[in-house]
This record gives structure tokens, C-alpha cells and sequence, in this order.
């Protein structure tokens, strides 16, 4: 035996599983005292505060936050706040098992479906996704909608039903999309045994196999349902709807869209499938489907398995994002970012020779990081909370704040715009409760206005406006982020 051989391959073995977690952990670690940004505002700082705040008194949010969703996120971060205290490092921390778990699953589904060396720099490719790094930074139900979907995921493909269960339930309890998601599952394992050419029995129907699919999973999936519809009729009971009401304050994105609305949503469904660096994945896919088509190829029963979940995904996610105005962000498509990628590099691996595979992995892994400064002109709206382009501002707005602090300026007559118009308290779990103002209206009113180009709320035009008739009082540029002080050259009252 060769044991310097023997001793190489060990080296290389631990080396393989490290690959992915010292960068993810890196990050995570470099970001755990961030404030809270975006999404995570409402569902993960103001949730957890009136479950702090009630001592749990009430299992329902008030009408004003709730989103409508199962909130055991916002629960878990009250108590994890209760027992070790209130603070962004502790919040972020909260995440730490959830970030884990996305790891150690991914890594158990990559060994199921490859054997291959480099099974550590496909765990990395497939959480490089600049989505998933950026909900990663952030206390987000989003880490938690990806731990368990790839716990569920590990489960499905290794017929695991007590651990598909659990994570089933655990993606109910976080949101409506996760509830999604556990259908997805479902029915592709009813597609799997009812239409596979290997599956399928001479002369039997296939709501035979249909039938028995359905009760031998239903102790599977029936304590999710449970879960779901007992917690959704409860809340209906007690407030009248389920999922949006029209008092919401972002009730607007719920509306039902016209044929235009739906045309728009295609190319903006698309345009999310694509962006961040997800194009280069595509092309991929393209060329994989052209040589396979030359050479005459076939996928196997793994990479069938692959491709039948992902379209259910697509499909599953389609309905929302295509149907209603603005359901279709870059966080709630993660689940099929994911999916295409593993499908992609699945067949890479299968049709390609040995010697293109590293080679085209770490190009593809260059461009998903590349992704990270995808910053569109003003006036498109940016998903700020889609990539790591964003971090930039979290430090300009302190140093922002300070500055304003110092000059004695008052919060109160300063406008802003989403995500900087809510209270410091939910931002940087501080006691102060001030807020600016909210842009609207008449800029003229105000004595100040705050602008950065990371508010996709701020009135289109205002910008143009301010730099050629306000006064700029201070101004921070960092990467592709900037934030602008401007001072109302004529204010009501005494300067």
C-alpha cells in the first residue's frame, strides 16, 4: 500500500469538504452585525418585536405586519432574543444552524448525485448563487426556506420519510411558499410513479398507481397539511382572510394583473431566471441540450428525476409570480435557482468528457460570483436584497447617520424612502425610536431629503430634481451605491 498516495487522497478528502464552508462561513461571520435590510424588516425584526414585546400572548400578528404567513420565524427569533438578549449579533447568530444545515444538506444531495472529486467546488457552485449568499448576510426566512428545502430534497431522492416529513413541516411553519414547495414535492413524486417509462406496468392505469402513491405518502406529508390548514383556518376565523387583505400595506403587490400585467410578469419572471449571473447557467443548459441532441444522447432515471422537479418548481412558482403585480422576486424563486443549477451541472457531468468538467465548473462558478455587481441604471428598480452589491450601504448609512446626528439635524423633517423610513429600533435593535419621515408628496415640505439609489420607492423623477435645486449636504459613494443628503434651499421657517 502506498501510503504517501493513501495520505494525499485523505488530505485532499478533508480538503474537498472544507471547499464550501470556509467562504460561506467567512461571510457569514464578516456580516453578523448588520441591521436588518429589506424584506427582513417585516418579517423576521417586526415580527419578532411584538412577540418580545407580548410575551407570546397572541400565536396572531396584528393586521398591520401581518404578512399571512405561519410566524414561527418571527417567534423563534423572540425567543432566541429572550434567552441570550436582543441584539444583531445574537439575531444573526440565530441563523448560524440554518446556514449549517443549507451546507451539510447540499453537500449529502451533491454525494448522491455525482462521484466525482470535486464534489466540495459543486457544493460551493450551488450556494454561490448571489441570492443565496446575499439572504445568508440577512436574518431572512429565506435561510430557512433553503435549509429545509435541501434537507427535503436529500430526503426525497434517498426515500428518507420521516426526515421528508420533518422538513415538510418545517416548510410550512415558515411561509406560504414553503407550504408551495412541500406540493412540489408531492406531486413530483406522483409524476415519478405514475409516467416513468420504468415505472410503468403493461395494461395498468395510472390513477392506479396514483392511488397507492397517495396513501403510502400521505403519513408523509399530512402533518405539514395539518399544520398549514389549521393554523390558516384559525386565522381566517379570527381575521376574515387568508394569504393578503386589502388594508395590507403592501396589498398592491396581491392584485390580479390584466393580459398585459401577465405578458409583463413573463419577461420579469425570465429577467429573474437570468440575472445575477444565472445567464451563463442557461447558456450552459442550451449548449448541453444541443449536444445531446448531435450525439444522440439521453438523460438517466437521476437526471429525469432532476428535470421533472425542476419544471414542478417552475410551474408551482409561475402561478404567483405570473398572476399577481410584484410576487415575483429574486428570494422567492431561490428553490428554482437552485434546481436549475444542480440540473445543469448534473448533465454536464453526464455528457461531457472528464477533462472540460473543472474547467467549466469554476467558469461557471466566476460568473454566479460576478453576479454580485449586476447594478441596473437608475430609474429599474434593483433587488437590493438579491446579491451582495447592497453591503456597501449598510455602512454609508451609519456613517449617514452619524453625520446627521452631529448636526443636530432632526429626524423628523428629513424624508426617505424604503428600507431607511423605519424606526431605528427595528433597524439596528437599538431603543431609539425614531424614523424619518416618508417621502410623498410635495418634496417641498420637507427641510431635508435622504436619497440613495438602493430606494426603489423614491419618486422617479425626484432625484433629477434635487441635484439641480437643493443644496447637497453630504454624500457617500461606495462601489455602485450612493447616498445623498440634500437640504431644501428655501424651507419653511428659519434656517
Amino acid at each position: 500500500m502506498d501510503y504517501k498516495v493513501a495520505g494525499k487522497e485523505k488530505k485532499w478528502e478533508i480538503a474537498d469538504l472544507l471547499i464550501p464552508w470556509i467562504p460561506v462561513l467567512a461571510l457569514f461571520f464578516l456580516t453578523a452585525g448588520l441591521p436588518f435590510f429589506w424584506d427582513t424588516l417585516q418579517l423576521a425584526s417586526r415580527h419578532a418585536h411584538f412577540f418580545y414585546e407580548t410575551r407570546f400572548t397572541s400565536l396572531f400578528l396584528p393586521n398591520d405586519m401581518d404578512s399571512g404567513h405561519i410566524p414561527v420565524f418571527g417567534m423563534y427569533l423572540a425567543m432566541v432574543w429572550q434567552i441570550f438578549g436582543r441584539s444583531l449579533a445574537v439575531s444573526h447568530l440565530a441563523m448560524l444552524p440554518f446556514v449549517a444545515g443549507i451546507l451539510l444538506f447540499t453537500r449529502r444531495v451533491v454525494d448522491h448525485f455525482f462521484k466525482s472529486r470535486y464534489n466540495g467546488v459543486i457544493v460551493l457552485f450551488l450556494v454561490a448563487d448571489a441570492t443565496i449568499l446575499a439572504q445568508i448576510t440577512l436574518v431572512s426566512p429565506d435561510v430557512w426556506i433553503l435549509c429545509f428545502f435541501t434537507m427535503a430534497l436529500w430526503a426525497f431522492v434517498r426515500k428518507k420519510r420521516i426526515l421528508l416529513g420533518a422538513a415538510s413541516v418545517g416548510l410550512a411553519l415558515t411561509s406560504m411558499r414553503g407550504m408551495m414547495i412541500v406540493a412540489a414535492f408531492f406531486f413530483t413524486g406522483l409524476i415519478l410513479e405514475c409516467f416513468l417509462p420504468e415505472k410503468k406496468v403493461p395494461g395498468r392505469k395510472w390513477y392506479s398507481p396514483a392511488a397507492a402513491y397517495f396513501f403510502r405518502m400521505l403519513p408523509v406529508y399530512l402533518p405539514a397539511a395539518i399544520l398549514s390548514a389549521l393554523y390558516l383556518g384559525l386565522h381566517f376565523l379570527r381575521t376574515g382572510w387568508i394569504g393578503y387583505h386589502p388594508d395590507m400595506p403592501w396589498y398592491d403587490h396581491f392584485t390580479r394583473v390584466d393580459l398585459l400585467g401577465f405578458v409583463r410578469n413573463v419577461f420579469i419572471f425570465g429577467w429573474r431566471l437570468v440575472d445575477h449571473g444565472r445567464i451563463f447557467i442557461w447558456i450552459t443548459a442550451v449548449a448541453l441540450a444541443v449536444y445531446a441532441f448531435r450525439k444522440h444522447l439521453q438523460t438517466d432515471a437521476k437526471g429525469r428525476l432532476l428535470i421533472i422537479f425542476t419544471l414542478v418548481l417552475g410551474v408551482v412558482f409561475s402561478y404567483s409570480a405570473l398572476t399577481y403585480k410584484n410576487l415575483s422576486g429574486h428570494r422567492y424563486l431561490i428553490p428554482l435557482f437552485f434546481m436549475v443549477a444542480l440540473s445543469v451541472i448534473y448533465h454536464l457531468h453526464l455528457f461531457s468528457g472528464i477533462r472540460r468538467k473543472p474547467l467549466v465548473l469554476l467558469l461557471l462558478l466566476a460568473a454566479l460570483l460576478s453576479g454580485n455587481f449586476w447594478v441596473y441604471p437608475d430609474p429599474i428598480a434593483k433587488g437590493w436584497d438579491a446579491s451582495l452589491a447592497y453591503l456597501p450601504y449598510q455602512q454609508m448609512r451609519r456613517e449617514m447617520n452619524c453625520f446627521i446626528d452631529a448636526e443636530g439635524i432632526d429626524y423628523a423633517e428629513t424624508a426617505t424612502s424604503f428600507p431607511n423610513n423605519i424606526a431605528l429600533k427595528y433597524l439596528d435593535l437599538s431603543d431609539d425610536a425614531r424614523s424619518f419621515a416618508t417621502i410623498g408628496g410635495d418634496p417641498s415640505q420637507y427641510r431635508y431629503i435622504l436619497y440613495s439609489n438602493v430606494f426603489n420607492d423614491f419618486p422617479e423623477e425626484l432625484p433629477r430634481r434635487l441635484e439641480k435645486e437643493w443644496v447637497k449636504v453630504k454624500e457617500f459613494r461606495r462601489v455602485q451605491v450612493r447616498m445623498v443628503l440634500y437640504r431644501n434651499p428655501a424651507p419653511a421657517g428659519k434656517d
